[in-house]
């Protein structure tokens, strides 16, 4: 005699749906000097608002890899490494932010530097930060890779003539580049005033520019929050290039970000575990009884004979019971632990005696 032994189906998500998608690294690498060297003036609160910008980042704009060269750490060599470095972190699809606040030289005459440690305002490019090399090293080479370079280093005064202009956006090499997006002051309409992108990107990025509410702050909201706050009535006070609309998510919420990743509420994980351990015993159960008592049967006249009528049905129901109970069970935890997608796969197990 023959019927189903135990049939059993579960369903074990083989991807996770597209609004869960794995997601693309962010790392962020931020600058700042207030004074590169004796004969330059500090800049005011280049390192406080720096500080602000690193905790935000870290703390709730969903950037696992933050990387702050604050004060006199901050060579020329030790931004280009870093900057290369965190290039070749992000992978193909990831995201750089490269902030800059300090000063800068050479933006009015077609030469820009940042005025790194130890850099001469005489010779901005020869011992500060060329402009062009940094502008290499941030360069996007892949389709999917997105790099943002926000630099304020544009403040009033001047060093023995020579005025303290870093670089603006429209004239940063390569901004024609896919996935480039640049911001800097607007010299003429601060008439080379100093002015407050940090803060202004800071506010954005903790929140303040997602003006849909939907957990996330796309390249476009970065670009209008930062303009609007930073403009006055000669216009805005930024310059900006290349790719500056876009959805690309620039900022999102941690908590967002972690439940879209990780959609299993800890609450229940301890009830998942117990009912897929109790699924899986009874199911086990229901195997072992299952080929103990095919050992036990005989074929006769062309049937399986595996004990008289009554208490052979009797262990049939209970093998049957024990089967779908523990797939039911182990269906319920995998239900608490993931959502159901469209990707899926089913497994059943039969047999027979």
């Amino acid at each position: 005699m023959r019927f189903a032994a135990m049939i059993m189906s579960l369903v074990l998500p083989l991807s996770v749906s597209a609004g869960q998608a794995s997601v693309a690294k962010r790392v962020a690498v931020v600058v700042a000097l207030n004074r590169p060297s004796e004969q330059v003036e500090p800049v005011p609160n280049v390192h406080e608002n720096a500080a602000a910008l690193v905790e935000v980042l870290s703390s709730s704009a969903g950037y696992g890899d933050v990387r702050a060269l604050i004060g006199p750490v901050a060579s020329a060599n030790t931004v280009l490494a870093t900057a290369r470095s965190a290039m070749e972190d992000v992978g193909p699809e990831g995201l750089v932010l490269f902030v800059y606040s300090g000063h800068g030289a050479g933006g009015d005459f077609g030469e820009p530097a940042l005025l790194t440690h130890g850099a001469s305002v005489a010779e901005p490019l020869a011992t500060g930060l060329d402009v062009a090399e940094l502008a290499k090293v941030l360069r996007p080479d892949a389709p999917g890779q997105q790099v943002v370079v926000v630099v304020d280093a544009a403040h009033l005064g001047s060093v023995d003539g020579v005025a303290l202009m870093g670089p603006t956006a429209s004239e940063w090499p390569e901004t024609a580049t896919s996935g480039l997006a640049v911001i800097t002051p607007n010299f003429a309409a601060l008439g080379v005033q100093g002015s407050e992108i940090l803060p202004s990107l800071t506010s954005a990025l903790s929140g303040a520019a997602d003006i849909n509410e939907d957990g996330r702050v796309t390249l476009t909201e970065l670009f209008r929050a930062v303009g609007t706050e930073l403009e006055d009535s000669s216009g805005s006070l930024i310059d900006t290039a290349g790719l500056i609309s876009s959805e690309r998510t620039v900022g999102v919420s941690k908590q967002t970000e972690m439940s879209a990743v990780l959609p299993e509420p800890p609450r229940f994980r301890g009830v998942s575990t117990a009912l897929m351990a109790t699924g899986g015993a009874a199911g086990a159960a229901s195997l072992l009884m299952y080929f103990s008592k095919k050992g036990q049967c005989e074929r006769q006249g062309g049937e399986l004979r595996c004990g008289d009528g009554s208490s052979y049905r009797r262990y049939q129901v209970s093998q049957h019971a024990l089967g779908v109970l523990g797939g039911g069970l182990v269906v319920a935890g995998f239900g608490l632990r993931v959502l159901p997608t469209a990707d899926s796969m089913g497994i059943q197990v039969r047999g027979s005696f």
